[in-house]
C-alpha cells in the first residue's frame, strides 16, 4: 500500500517474512524502488572510531558519538541501496538509462554521502571539544572545592551530571545547526526520483524496536519523520516494531497505517463492533484451518490418507 506502515508484532509473528514477500512483489513494479535496512545490525555496526582515552573518560560522550555515527550510517546505507538498485537496473536494461542520466544519479548519490560525512565530522568535533572544555572547567572548579567535595560526595555527582547535560545540549544544538535533512537528503532523493521517473521509494526498516529508546528518537526525529512528512509522498516507510516499543515522535499520523499481527488485536478489532463473544471461536477456527493447511502442505499424501482412514473408521 502506498502509505507508511507500522507493522506491530512480537518476535516470531512473521514481520520479516511479510517484508520479504512485499519486496518480492515490488520487484516487477517499475514505478517504485524498495530498499531493506536491518536497523539492529546497522546500530550494532555504528561504533565510531574515537580515541581510547575519550571513550574511557565519558560513556555519555561515547553514546552520543554512536548516535551521530548512526545518523551517518542510516543515510549512507540508504544511498548504497539506491546505488545497488541503479546498477542492477542498468545491468538488466530495465530502465533504459542514457549516460547523462547515469552520471546525474551518481552525482546526487555522491553528494548525499559527501554532505553527511561533513555534517558528522562537525558534530563529532563539536562534541569532543565541548567535553574537553567542560571537563577542564569542572577540574578547575573541583580543585578549588576539594574540601567541599570530600564532605559532600553529591557535589561530584552533580559535576558529572553537568558534563553529561552539556554533551547532550551540544549534540542537539549541533544537529540543528549543521544537519539540514531536507537539503542534504530529501532534495537529492527527489532529483533521483525525477531522473528515474518513479513514484515511490519504499524503505523497509526491520527490528526497529531492538535499538534503545534514545537511538529510536534520533532515528525517528532526524530520518524517518522528515522523509515521511516532507518528501511530498515520495518516501514511504514500512517499519517492523514490537508492541509498546515504538517512538512515534513527529510522525504525521494522517500519513501512516498501523497493522497489528497479534491474534487478540486482529480478532478484537474485527469483532468489537459486533459480538466480542465470537472472538474465541474465530481464533480457534483460524488455528484449526492454519494447522490443517500446513499439515496438508508439508505432509501431503500421509496427512490425506490419515484423514480418510479416520472418516472410514
Amino acid at each position: 500500500m502506498p502509505r507508511t506502515t507500522i507493522l506491530v508484532g512480537r518476535k516470531g509473528t512473521g514481520k520479516s517474512t511479510i517484508f520479504q514477500k512485499s519486496q518480492k512483489d515490488l520487484i516487477s513494479n517499475r514505478k517504485c524502488i524498495s530498499i531493506y535496512i536491518d536497523v539492529k545490525s546497522l546500530y550494532d555496526n555504528s561504533t565510531p572510531e574515537i580515541p581510547e582515552e575519550v571513550k574511557s573518560l565519558s560513556s555519555e560522550l561515547y553514546k552520543y558519538l554512536i548516535y551521530s555515527n548512526l545518523i551517518k550510517e542510516i543515510v549512507i546505507e540508504t544511498k548504497n541501496r539506491l546505488d545497488d538498485f541503479v546498477k542492477v537496473s542498468i545491468l538488466k536494461k530495465l530502465l533504459g538509462f542514457d549516460l547523462d542520466q547515469i552520471e546525474q544519479i551518481n552525482e546526487q548519490l555522491d553528494e548525499i554521502e559527501s554532505t553527511i560525512n561533513d555534517v558528522i565530522k562537525h558534530i563529532d568535533g563539536s562534541l569532543i571539544q565541548t567535553f574537553k572544555q567542560t571537563s577542564q572547567n569542572d577540574k578547575s572548579s573541583s580543585d578549588s572545592l576539594k574540601l567541599d567535595i570530600s564532605k559532600d560526595p553529591k557535589l561530584s555527582v552533580k559535576s558529572q551530571d553537568s558534563i553529561n547535560s552539556s554533551i547532550k545540549t551540544e549534540f542537539e544544538k549541533t544537529l540543528v545547526s549543521y544537519l539540514d535533512i531536507k537539503k542534504s537528503l530529501i532534495s537529492k532523493l527527489k532529483e533521483i526520483k525525477n531522473i528515474l521517473n518513479i513514484d515511490h521509494l519504499y524503505i523497509f526498516l526491520d527490528d526497529f524496536s531492538e535499538i534503545d529508546e534514545d537511538a529510536q528518537k534520533i532515528f525517528m526525529d532526524w530520518f524517518i519523520a522528515p522523509l515521511n512528512n516532507l518528501s511530498e509522498d515520495f518516501v514511504k516507510f514500512k517499519i517492523a516494531v514490537y508492541p509498546n516499543r515504538f517512538y512515534y515522535g513527529k510522525l504525521d499520523n494522517s500519513k501512516i497505517d498501523e497493522i497489528s499481527l497479534e491474534f487478540f488485536d486482529a480478532f478484537y478489532s474485527f469483532e468489537k463492533q459486533v459480538d466480542i463473544s465470537k472472538m474465541e471461536m474465530l481464533a480457534l477456527d483460524y488455528t484449526k484451518r492454519l494447522l490443517k493447511k500446513r499439515l496438508n502442505l508439508f505432509l501431503g499424501c500421509i496427512w490425506n490418507c490419515s484423514q480418510r482412514n479416520q472418516i472410514s473408521s
